[in-house]
């Protein structure tokens, strides 16, 4: 099953500091909106580029609309303080009590057991994690105020005391010690009478360094000082010869290079020599220089693939991948049908057994489904006693032709591989088509028989060598018909064979590759009796060429013939046409050309390589009208509209009677069909007092071309719809 996270507004970027706004975001599972309706806690967690950094709980009381998966994620002080401006990936983990949710057709069968956790006061609660695949973002940016992309540290009032106290303790301490230069020597002046005793003189040079003394004892450690700032991280750049060739644009804080040993520094705008580092790092190269250097490049490709110098390849996990990927199921060339039964029967069907406990498997198939809208298929391992209660194991996939596989390691306790059409208690009266289906050791590979179908090697024609059957009265029948075959007869020259009033064709396709797939068209189109038709054209029978003329050479043609086109003169070379045939050639040509200077219309529609491109398919607004207005009526605003193979249906819908759970209540105007490739679209309605929902069905290519379902729960409620998708015409 795949679980999906979307950002329901496109609105992913936050301005950093800015708390009043919020990430609105959708859970779906499988394409459709999950169910919160039994969600015990919701926690977004957020990550960055080295890993988990923050986890923000969402208050239940602000989900209104669980049945639609909605959350909204306050972008509030709380996270601000935890985050600084930067690209953070999140996920969504959903606690929940239960795996089946009121109004919900899914879950797992009675009696199956699960991987669950159990608090220590018993309860048993699940864990679901969106999305499956890679993570969503989002960005915090800058402000104003922010500096090179880093935060403004975010200080305290006695922080700030604190730091303010010991500048000042710092600024006083230096004035202290501050002297002025010495000034000029003054003019010599005249002699002075005999002084006074002067004060004692100025102390001497000092005289030469003494001995050195005893240690002295250890002095007491002194107080921690006050934590420090948080320093930019350092982002080693490559190395350079010398400090000369330091680049001198570009730099950002923390930046660094490596000359010789010694590692320099970006730092308040200049390099800084921080000193040697060891090892020696200098030969070392950095993570671009070695891919440059590689001749083969490997590239994840984020989705279990990678890229080999430009070719997408599957890894191998030795640790999880099988070499063994023989299908164990045998005849599957055929197609399995699984009958319609009457009764909630589970339309079972054994697949394989014995499975293996502890080794992974993939079960896969292309399976279609009638009787049901619902297309699901439901595959489930079972206990060796063969019991459908003693389920180990369960899952289910989209049954709508296309390719689906399940892959899931056996229990202890698994046996039994089985499938069955529809989810549990909803099997009633559907059929299914198994197409290629395959059970294989390890992960999905495309399909192929399995090794104990396979043709006894002597028999077969094989593709390096020259084959031949050496025998008459043989050759090879193509064709469920069996009337087209290469024939070789005793006694005769071998041929292209074609049965009684069958016509054999040269064709060609416009394809470079021949495959079951191709297109093709008719180049020659021989029938029984000889007739030829070339390119589709009319069959004609090849003429006696002695009998013919010729567009070359000089000829006479005797008696009277009658030609639809005039003959050529044979002195001048002119053809023989008359004014009246000029006249009516002319009103001919003319009679149906456009004149660009007036207005034209176009009685039969005009179109574009068969597309309509006038207004002459437009159906024009309709009244959608219900098919049963005491079940469910729709509002007299409701209207559909076809135009150019667009489908527009939009209106509000009032159940009165929930009698009939899923009612059809409207369908598509004949002459329109809804492909099965437009998918089942749901809505859901915006309260979550009551589950009425209306659906759009697609057609299923026989009896029904689709329309609206209207799913009834409670009466007195309307819902607002609207759908817009492409429609066939059949």
């Amino acid at each position: 099953m795949s679980k999906e996270l979307y950002f329901t507004d496109g609105n992913n970027e936050v301005k950093y500091l800015d708390t009043t706004a919020s990430f609105n975001l959708a859970i779906t599972q499988d394409g459709s909106a999950f169910d919160l309706t039994n969600a015990k806690t919701i926690d977004v967690k957020v990550a960055n580029d080295t890993g988990y950094v923050f986890d923000k709980p969402i208050d239940m009381a602000t989900i209104k609309q669980p049945l639609a998966g909605l959350i909204t994620m306050p972008v509030d002080a709380e996270v601000m303080n935890a985050l600084v401006p930067d690209d953070y990936t999140i996920e969504v983990w959903v606690t929940l009590s239960s795996l089946i949710t009121p109004g919900s057709q899914e879950g797992l069968t009675d009696g199956a057991t699960t991987s669950t956790t159990t608090s220590s006061t018993g309860t048993t609660t699940y864990n679901a994690i969106f999305p499956s695949d890679d993570p969503q973002g989002f960005t915090i940016t800058e402000n104003v105020m922010s500096d090179s992309g880093d935060v403004i540290p975010v200080m305290s009032l006695d922080d700030f005391q604190q730091e303010f106290d010991q500048l000042k303790t710092d600024l006083t301490n230096k004035v202290a010690t501050l002297q002025g230069p010495k000034g000029d020597t003054g003019a010599t002046g005249p002699q002075g009478p005999q002084g006074i005793q002067g004060p004692k003189g100025d102390t001497g040079a000092a005289g030469p360094q003494g001995p050195k003394g005893d240690t002295g004892a250890t002095g007491a450690t002194g107080p921690i000082g006050p934590q420090g700032a948080v320093g930019a991280g350092l982002t080693v750049k490559g190395t350079v010869n010398n400090a000369s060739q330091l680049p001198t644009t570009g730099n950002q804080e923390g930046y660094c290079y490596f000359v010789g040993t010694d590692l320099y520094v970006w730092d308040a705008g200049a390099w800084k020599n921080c000193g040697s580092v060891s090892p020696n790092l200098s030969n070392y190269v950095t993570a671009a220089d070695l891919n440059n250097g590689l001749s083969t490049k490997v590239t994840d490709n984020k989705d279990g693939t990678e890229q080999l110098n430009g070719v997408q390849v599957q890894p191998f996990n030795k640790l999880t991948d099988v070499e063994d990927h023989r299908n164990y199921l045998t005849g599957t060339a055929n197609d399995l049908i699984i009958s319609a039964a009457g009764a909630n029967d589970f339309n079972l069907r054994n697949i394989f057994y014995p499975l293996m406990p502890g080794e992974k498997y993939t079960f896969s198939s292309e399976v279609t489904l009638t009787g049901t809208t619902n297309n699901v298929i439901s595959v489930t391992v079972c206990q060796p006693d063969g019991n459908t209660n003693t389920t180990t194991i369960n899952d289910k996939f989209i049954a709508d032709g296309t390719r689906q596989s399940w892959t899931f390691v056996c229990p202890p306790n698994g046996y039994y591989l089985l499938v069955y059409a529809g989810i549990t208690a909803h099997t009633a009266n559907i059929g299914a088509t198994f197409h290629h289906s395959q059970l294989e050791l390890g992960l999905p590979t495309p399909w192929h028989p399995s090794v104990l179908d396979k043709a006894d090697d002597s028999t077969v024609l094989h593709n390096n060598s020259l084959n031949k059957i050496a025998t008459d009265d043989s050759g090879i029948i193509v064709g469920n018909d069996e009337n087209f075959g290469l024939i070789k007869r005793n006694g005769s020259k071998a041929g292209i064979a074609i049965g009684s009033g069958v016509n054999f064709r040269f064709m060609a396709t416009n394809d470079a590759v021949l495959s079951n797939n191709s297109i093709y068209h008719d180049v020659w189109n021989i029938s029984s009796t000889g007739q030829i038709s070339i390119l589709d054209g009319a069959y004609f029978t090849p003429a006696d060429d002695s009998k013919a003329v010729h567009n070359s050479g000089n000829e006479e043609i005797g008696g009277q013939k009658t030609f639809d086109t005039a003959p050529i003169d044979k002195t001048t070379g002119n053809p023989y046409i008359t004014k009246s045939d000029v006249t009516t050639a002319v009103s001919t040509a003319t009679a149906n050309m456009v004149d660009s200077s007036k207005p034209t219309n176009f009685t039969a529609g005009l179109q574009v390589k068969g597309v309509d491109v006038a207004t002459n398919s437009d159906t024009g607004w309709q009244q959608l009208v219900s098919k049963d207005s005491s079940s469910a009526a729709f509002s007299s605003g409701s209207y559909y509209r076809i135009v150019n193979g667009i489908l527009y249906v939009h209106g509000t819908i009032s159940v009165l009677n929930t009698a009939n759970l899923h009612y059809q209540l409207w369908d598509i105007p004949t002459g329109w069909s809804i492909g099965d490739k437009a998918g089942t679209q749901i809505i859901y309605p915006d309260s979550t007092t009551y589950n009425n929902y209306v659906q759009l069905l697609s057609g299923n290519g026989s009896s029904y071309n689709g329309g609206l379902l209207v799913y009834e729960d409670k009466t007195g409620y309307s819902t607002d719809f609207r759908f817009v998708t492409p429609v066939d015409k059949v």
